[in-house]
């Protein structure tokens, strides 16, 4: 049901995208003018599918039909913070590049995209420091649960783990805002290789203890005597 409802209200996005491709199509308009009204298109249509998205998973008017298992108060919280970041992500975006189309300087077109990209970043922080003693409440009440190690992990997240996400939001900028060469991909690619890297360890490490728990097992004949 909630997906129905959230593909209806894309009805008239994609209307309306299709009646500017028709439009452009048949009226021939300047490029310049083509370009900055499909870019402003794509804006509308993209900021309506990323919020019908939001709406299947959080639904905050509709418990029934939520797709996550939330509490009313937390659904409407993660609704709203979605739709910040989806009107600041894409309008910010598409707003760039419309000034870019219309053929700005790269000083002022870069420019814009780095406040541009600050104020995202510091929305998510915003975010991170409202949500850190929701997220540290929950890994502690979880730290029970597992192995030893992964218990130590989550006691670990539960103390800093919003510093680290903080932390890696602003370095990552960083790294983008001085142009270093590849710095911002390779920084991401560290990341997915030291995440895949501590969970191979995780696994071979239990693989490792359940085989030395059995070469190692007395037999019970054995344990009697």
């Amino acid at each position: 049901v909630s997906l129905g409802l959230s593909l209806f209200r894309l009805i008239p996005a994609v209307v309306m995208l299709l009646a500017v491709f028709v439009g452009l199509t048949l009226l021939l308009p300047h490029p310049l003018g083509a370009a900055v009204a499909l870019a402003a298109a794509w804006a509308y249509f993209v900021r309506t599918a990323l919020l019908a998205v939001s709406r299947i998973f959080f639904a905050p008017l509709r418990p029934s039909v939520r797709f996550l298992p939330l509490k009313d108060e937390t659904a409407a919280y993660w609704n709203v913070w979605m739709r910040r970041l989806t009107d600041l992500g894409v309008y910010g975006y598409y707003f760039v590049r419309i000034v870019e189309i219309l053929r700005a300087s790269e000083g002022v077109t870069r420019g814009l995209f780095e406040v541009y990209a600050a104020i995202l970043v510091i929305q998510v922080i915003t975010l991170v420091f409202q949500q850190r003693r929701e997220v540290r409440a929950r890994l502690a009440s979880d730290a029970g649960s597992g192995g030893e190690t992964l218990r130590n992990v989550k006691r670990f997240l539960a103390v800093y783990g919003h510093a680290i996400t903080v932390a890696y939001l602003i370095v990552g900028y960083g790294l983008w805002f001085l142009d270093y060469p590849d710095a911002l991909g390779l920084m991401v690619r560290a990341t997915l290789y030291t995440a895949l890297l501590i969970a191979l360890c995780f696994v071979l490490r239990r693989f490792l203890a359940a085989i030395l728990r059995r070469l190692f097992r007395i037999p019970v004949r054995l344990a009697a005597r």
